[in-house]
C-alpha cells in the first residue's frame, strides 16, 4: 500500500469539500464553523506529512473564512447568524473550542 498516494488523495478530497458558491466554506458536514476547524487541522497535517500544496486561492479563502468565523468576542469558531446558510446552526457550540485550538495550533506550527 502506498500511503503517500492515499494521503494526497485525502488532501484532494478535502479541497473538494470547499464550496465555491458559499465563499469556499466547507460543506456537507456537521456544522460549518466546526468543520472549518477540522478542515484546517487535517489539511495542515496532510501538507506537513507528504508535502501537499494547498492551492493559493483556496488557502487564502480558508484563512478569510477562519477569520470570519472567529470574529466574535470569544474568538472561537462560530457560525455567523447573519449568513443565511449558517443561521440555522448559529448557536454557541462549546465543542468548537477544541476545533478552534486545533486550527490555530496547526497554523502556528
Amino acid at each position: 500500500m502506498n500511503l503517500k498516494d492515499r494521503v494526497e488523495l485525502a488532501g484532494r478530497n478535502m479541497l473538494g469539500m470547499l464550496d465555491a458558491e458559499n465563499d469556499f466554506m466547507p460543506t456537507g458536514g456537521y456544522e460549518i464553523a466546526h468543520d472549518m476547524g477540522r478542515w484546517w487541522d487535517a489539511i495542515l497535517r496532510v501538507e506537513e506529512s507528504v508535502g501537499f500544496v494547498i492551492p493559493a486561492e483556496l488557502e487564502a479563502a480558508s484563512l478569510r473564512n477562519l477569520q470570519s468565523l472567529t470574529d466574535n468576542p470569544d474568538r472561537l469558531l462560530h457560525n455567523r447568524p447573519e449568513v443565511a446558510y449558517m443561521a440555522p446552526k448559529a448557536k454557541l457550540n462549546t465543542h468548537n473550542s477544541g476545533e478552534t485550538l486545533l486550527a490555530m495550533g496547526g497554523l502556528v506550527r
